[in-house]
């Protein structure tokens, strides 16, 4: 008040209270989330997300405390995306909690996508010892996505189609569904042709 006019009356004060939190040191280690979703150009997949650190340590009081389980970060407008992004984002504040570090670097490596088609044996799965699958055909087509850095690396060895013998139709019909039970992680929208196939079954005299 002493640096205003005279007469100058001093009416509210914004904000009229500061909150102060402390404690005696309580903190633990927690894992640090990405929350929400980076979207990218059709044609391109983020292919690699890497952070400076994927946990962070948190201060607060012993209630507040037990409550937290994660700290986030949002990726907030990162949309049509065509190429690497790098950048650093501020955790999300609790009220009453204090994070170290208070922000975090992260990477999303951004890379253009094709599809690849390779013929992949189908394998029987559950089958006993007396009996023996013939799948018809006994290869079948899978496409996929894959990045164009890693497009001659994924071959038919990356991939397991079966026929479980669990899934066999108990109705009499002749044909079964195909399941994937192995794929590479750098591989997405996979799609099978056909996805189920004729079968026989061969009894066998078990060694």
């Amino acid at each position: 008040s002493s640096r205003l006019a005279t007469g100058s009356n001093i009416l509210s004060i914004k904000p009229d209270t500061i909150d102060y939190f402390y404690n005696h040191g309580l903190h633990k280690r927690i894992p640090l989330h990405i929350k929400g979703d980076v979207e990218t150009e059709a044609g391109y997949s983020v292919v690699e997300t890497t952070q400076s650190s994927d946990s962070v340590t948190v201060y607060a009081s012993g209630s507040i405390l037990e409550s937290i389980d994660a700290a986030y970060i949002h990726p907030n407008l990162l949309q049509s995306l065509s190429a690497d992004v790098h950048t650093k984002l501020p955790i999300q504040p609790i009220r009453g909690a204090k994070f170290i570090p208070d922000s975090v670097e992260v990477t999303w490596k951004v890379e253009r996508m094709v599809e690849k088609a390779i013929s992949v044996a189908i394998l029987p799965e559950g089958f006993p010892k007396n009996k023996r699958l013939l799948p018809i055909p006994q290869d079948v087509e899978v496409r996929f996505h894959v990045s164009m850095n890693n497009y001659r690396d994924i071959d038919a060895d990356d991939f397991k189609i079966t026929v479980n013998y669990n899934d066999l139709p108990t109705d009499g019909s002749s044909r079964c569904a195909l399941r994937i039970v192995e794929s590479p992680k750098n591989v997405s929208k996979i799609r099978i042709a056909p996805k189920e196939v004729e079968y026989i079954i061969e009894e066998i005299n078990a060694q």
